[in-house]
């Protein structure tokens, strides 16, 4: 990852404001901010190891589409209520939030 100087100036600040607001975590993000002063390149990469890398386009649209459809049998059920088939039927309640 290669960071300009006014991307570790910015990230310094994000970390100091992170030390005091999680001080549980605050060794740690004092540690990063001094990476980022010194300019330790080899370590940059303990700053972007919780980013997880980037999802395919046709990843992110099948996803949408998912729940767009999910929200669509919703509106159906809420609209009908009678529809005992549709409320019933395994498929018919989304389970990717459980």
């Amino acid at each position: 990852m290669e960071l300009t100087k006014k991307d570790r100036i910015v990230l310094i600040n994000q970390y100091e404001i992170l030390k005091r607001l999680d001080p549980d975590n605050a060794d740690y993000y004092g540690q990063l901010c001094e990476i980022l002063r010194s300019g330790y390149e080899y370590f940059y990469s303990m700053i972007d190891e919780g980013a997880d890398a980037n999802m395919p386009s046709e990843e992110g649209r099948l996803v949408i589409d998912i729940l767009d459809f999910y929200r669509s049998v919703e509106d159906y059920k809420y609209n009908h209520p009678d529809d005992k088939e549709l409320s019933e039927h395994p498929w018919g309640t989304f389970k990717g939030g459980q």
